[in-house]
C-alpha cells in the first residue's frame, strides 16, 4: 500500500488534491488509520490516478469523471456491460 505522499509523487497529483478527491468521492483511500487519520492506497489506485489525469487532459470535468466512475462501479457490481 502507498501512503498518500507516495501516491502523490508517483501520480504527480498533489496531496491536497488527493484529499479533495476523497472528499468529493472521486478517489477514496483503501484504508484510513483510525489513530492517525493517515490515508493509504492500494496499487490499483495509481492506475485510477492516471485515468483521472488522462480524462482531465481530455477536457472532462471532475463531475463527469465522478459520474463515469459510479457507472463503471455499478456495471461491475451487477455484471452489466
Amino acid at each position: 500500500m502507498y501512503k498518500i505522499g507516495e501516491l502523490s509523487k508517483l501520480s504527480k497529483i498533489p496531496v491536497k488534491t488527493l484529499r479533495y478527491y476523497d472528499r468529493e468521492g472521486i478517489l477514496h483511500p483503501d484504508y484510513i488509520d483510525p489513530s492517525t487519520n493517515y490515508r493509504y492506497y492500494n496499487a490499483i489506485r495509481l492506475s485510477d490516478c492516471y485515468r483521472i489525469v488522462a480524462l482531465k487532459e481530455l477536457g472532462f470535468r471532475l463531475s463527469e469523471i465522478q459520474k463515469r466512475k459510479r457507472s463503471v462501479r455499478i456495471s461491475r457490481e451487477y455484471g452489466v456491460g
